[in-house]
């Protein structure tokens, strides 16, 4: 019996799509008459809260999590994170002759620098996984009291407690805030079996509806423009964050090819997620992004595009160890 949740791979497929989403209206959103891309902007900034949400449920909902599996995970990741700055190098070398710094751009990829500045989100991962035994350890003895306590700690975030860390540190060192989605993640499976009946669904839609309502209200009344960041922690971003994952958990995806596909891409958003930056700004130098039409027929290419690159990398020798 297959007792895989296909909603979790959807989940993840949606989190892909909003980081290219993010990146592309984010060249868009100060241009004019273009109303409409600002508010795609602003929808799609689940997505790397919802990365370290989903990370913590997948290791909340294992059996085990061995130190072991943990080294081989952040050891796996680095290996990928520095073959493909490796990639990116080369390709640059040959369009342009410069021969890049590989460890600069490597640990410059921490503070958001270098060929690859996505990559200050697999550092953070890494690190949130070397706490991930011991919080582990502690759910898997007191669920309910690490619920309780989760909650508790994304409660103060809403009261902006660590706000002016924000302000002084890379978006990688906003360790207290994503910490606090990664437990909330690893605790929601302590209460998923309660999630699962009728009521609970349209309690959950609701609360997605109105915490929506809320996040656009206090974007377009903001006395001053504040970027999707900003807004990470607060209640309603909270709330929008959590409840929109937990109706992915509970979508019935019954149709074998969709839950073949939706497993296929899901394993290759990794390709997708460091491949489309590099792409993106090259040719955004050649030609800007003109209106927001064209903005989304540029995630659903970069997205399909990425995806047939991680196939193609699956075939060859060396390029499939970064898929």
């Amino acid at each position: 019996m297959n007792d895989r949740n296909y909603g979790l791979d959807l989940y993840r497929i949606f989190c892909c799509l909003g980081v290219l989403t993010y990146h592309i209206m984010d060249d868009l959103i100060d241009t004019p008459y273009e109303t409409v891309s600002k508010p795609i902007y602003f929808a799609a900034s689940f997505c790397v809260p919802g990365f370290f949400l989903l990370s913590g449920y997948l290791c909340g909902i294992r059996e085990e999590l061995s130190k072991e599996y943990i080294e081989s995970k952040i050891i796996t990741i680095m290996k990928k994170l520095f073959g493909w700055i490796i990639f990116w190098s080369v390709i640059k070398y040959i369009h342009t002759k410069e021969l890049l710094d590989i460890w600069w751009n490597l640990t410059a990829g921490m503070l958001s620098d270098g060929i690859l500045p996505v990559a200050w989100f697999l550092f953070t991962y890494c690190f949130l996984m070397l706490l991930a035994y011991p919080l582990w350890n502690i759910y898997k003895m007191r669920p309910i009291a690490f619920f309780v306590f989760s909650s508790v700690y994304c409660l103060f975030l809403a009261f902006h407690i660590g706000d002016n860390l924000l302000k002084v540190y890379s978006q990688s060192l906003w360790l207290h805030l994503y910490l606090g989605y990664f437990c909330i993640g690893m605790s929601m499976n302590t209460i998923q079996c309660k999630m699962q009946n009728r009521r609970a669904c349209i309690v959950l839609f609701f609360l997605h509806v109105l915490s929506i309502l809320i996040y656009a209200f206090e974007v377009y009344h903001s006395e001053i423009y504040l970027l999707p960041h900003n807004y990470y922690g607060s209640y309603f971003y909270s709330v929008w964050l959590i409840t929109g994952f937990s109706l992915c958990l509970l979508i019935p995806i019954q149709l074998p090819f969709l839950n073949k596909m939706f497993k296929h891409m899901s394993k290759n958003t990794f390709v997708v997620y460091l491949g489309h930056l590099p792409i993106l700004q090259y040719f955004t130098s050649l030609r800007p992004i003109k209106n927001t039409l064209e903005g989304v027929f540029l995630i659903i290419i970069y997205f399909i595009g990425l995806e047939l690159l991680a196939e193609c990398f699956k075939k060859l020798p060396l390029l499939r160890k970064l898929v």
